[in-house]
């Protein structure tokens, strides 16, 4: 630099190059699971549960979703991710839509009203049909099957436009095909002696108008045209603008359908009777190809899964997901698997079902909770109190514990709020026997609720017991691996080692003085290295580095090990 005058200068080092790590710290649950309504197979973000009933209904016999969303947000979730899921394939016990035919006065299918989404809701969808006119004009000539007939203003009229020519009771119904001035030709031959004479004949434009009504929902389609050329043809008005219905199959031309006074849809169906393992597990074959879990797969920020209706299916089946909610996790090791097991009456059950997934990227919670009922609409006549798989409420829990107290901290010995008791009370010598296999056991506590007595995960590895261990270095090395990423652009050489050993240190000191980490001191809490062991020659020459991280997350000097290699330029 050239110090030319008195002043402060800026002098630029190599180190601003070097981007400062950053931990990220995710809350947001992602469900998996049935409802009343909404799209299926659709990553919806929801900020409260207010806004899960706008897209998804409410509360309903056959889901536990809703409750567990409902649980979910009440006991501390700020935000979360549903996925409807039905069984969609071909078959009985498929999800349909409801639908209604609609027929002409002679019997035949002129079009079909269809519901926008699967499921029975899609049956309290009403319709209402009627005729009005654009215009009626009455007839100046015409003769006996004829194809045509003259009126005034011929401009009131196009191709494609259907007329009915109405002669006191007699009435024919045709298709515009040509407008020549006076002239109106149709496709076809008058079938009735039509004549001005003493009972004076019109000619109207007709003109179609629906109403769709579902509950305090109500869409009117005044006015609209049956002609497909017209740019307010009804088929055309009612797809693009409607969020109840669509209509399909149609059939153009004479005669119009019947009128109709509020029919049903019908036939409509949630999908649940043939619901399979294979619906909740999904698939992931590209950004606009997704079911099930696989939905979940693009979102990073996802810190917990939950698929509380997998309790209304059978135990092998069950089993069969939960298998694939702990794959699904262990391929993104910040997320974690949130399950809940069967109400089994003998313990021994529940801690072999334990024992057999044995995983540090899942937690099961035993056994289901009692919770005032949440649902208003019930009545009186119902139930004070339901039963429900846990997993929603816990999440909630894990969120709030992650929000105000970080993910270091263990979420648990906090009472669920609106528990009053679980379906099945465990001794004190028999929760030992479970706890010991992973079991996490909900407790209730007379007078005060359900309380999580226990967050360990899955794993019989002692040093993985604990989900906020498992959470804690996920979070770390991922936070490491992205924020060393600059690394790959750089040329391999004995600063670039030290570059990446300084940009971990001070991150990780910095996790170590807001308490993430355990020690008195720095060198009890972690270390990190980039010796020569851990890159040789060979690996030099690929240009390859490699960094081991040692985290103390459970006790001082014990360290849990991260190696992250990253792959230069040269």
């Amino acid at each position: 630099m050239n110090y030319r005058a008195p002043g402060i200068y800026l002098r630029t080092t190599d180190f601003e190059r070097i981007p400062r790590i950053a931990l990220e710290e995710s809350s947001i649950a992602g469900f998996v699971g049935l409802a009343e309504e909404g799209p299926y197979n659709q990553a919806v973000r929801v900020y409260s549960f207010r806004h899960f009933q706008s897209v998804f209904g409410g509360f309903v016999d056959f889901a536990y979703l809703p409750y567990a969303v409902h649980g979910y947000f009440n006991n501390g979730g700020r935000e979360c991710v549903v996925v409807r899921i039905a069984h969609l394939s071909d078959g009985p016990g498929a999800a349909r839509k409801a639908a209604l035919t609609v027929r002409d006065g002679e019997g035949n299918h002129r079009f079909t009203i269809r519901a926008a989404a699967e499921g029975e809701r899609g049956n309290l969808i009403r319709v209402k049909l009627w005729y009005g006119n654009k215009a009626a004009l009455p007839v100046l000539k015409t003769e006996k099957g004829g194809d045509w007939v003259e009126v005034e203003q011929t401009e009131k009229f196009a191709p494609g436009d259907v007329v009915c020519l109405r002669s006191g009771r007699t009435v024919e119904y045709h298709t515009v095909s040509r407008v020549e001035a006076p002239r109106l030709f149709f496709h076809d031959h008058q079938r009735a002696e039509l004549f001005a004479g003493k009972e004076r004949t019109f000619c109207e434009n007709k003109r179609i108008s629906l109403s769709f009504v579902k509950q305090h929902l109500v869409e009117d389609f005044i006015g609209l045209s049956p002609n497909s050329m017209d740019e307010d043809y009804f088929v055309r008005a009612v797809n693009s603008r409607s969020r109840l219905v669509q209509i399909e199959h149609v059939r153009s031309g004479t005669p119009l359908p019947m009128e109709m006074h509020y029919s049903h849809l019908e036939h409509g169906d949630n999908g649940v009777a043939g619901l399979t393992p294979g619906d909740f597990i999904g698939f992931n074959r590209g950004l606009d190809d997704r079911a099930g879990l696989g939905v979940l797969e693009g979102l990073e920020d996802i810190a917990v899964i939950a698929a509380p209706d997998l309790l209304r299916m059978a135990g092998p089946e069950i089993a069969v997901v939960h298998r694939a909610m702990i794959d699904h996790c262990a391929r993104d090791p910040n997320r974690f698997a949130i399950l809940d097991i069967p109400d089994f009456e003998n313990i021994l059950e529940a801690r072999k079902w334990a024992g057999a997934l044995d995983s540090a990227h899942g937690a099961v919670y035993y056994p289901k909770i009692e919770i005032r009922n949440p649902d208003a609409s019930a009545g009186a006549a119902s139930s004070p109190t339901v039963s429900v798989p846990p997993s929603g409420h816990v999440a909630g829990v894990y969120s709030y514990f992650a929000e105000t107290e970080g993910i270091m901290h263990t979420p648990a010995n906090r009472f669920i709020k609106d528990s009053t008791g679980v379906t099945r009370e465990i001794y004190e010598d028999e929760y030992e026997i479970i706890y010991e296999a992973g079991v996490n056991y909900l407790k209730h506590v007379p007078g005060q609720g359900v309380t999580l007595w226990g967050a360990r995960t899955l794993s019989k590895d002692p040093e993985w017991r604990y989900f906020s261990v498992r959470r804690v270095f996920s979070a770390i090395s991922q936070a490491i691996r992205d924020g060393t990423q600059w690394a790959v652009f750089e040329n391999y050489s004995a600063g670039l080692r030290n570059d990446l050993v300084s940009q971990v240190n001070v991150f990780l000191w910095g996790m170590w003085n807001d308490g993430y980490l355990r020690g008195e001191s720095a060198e009890e809490a972690f270390y990190v290295l980039c010796n020569a062991e851990l890159n040789p020659p060979e690996m030099i020459r690929k240009g390859i580095v490699t960094i081991a991280v040692g985290l103390a997350i459970v006790r001082p000097a014990e360290f849990l090990v991260a190696t992250i290699s990253v792959k230069t330029a040269g």
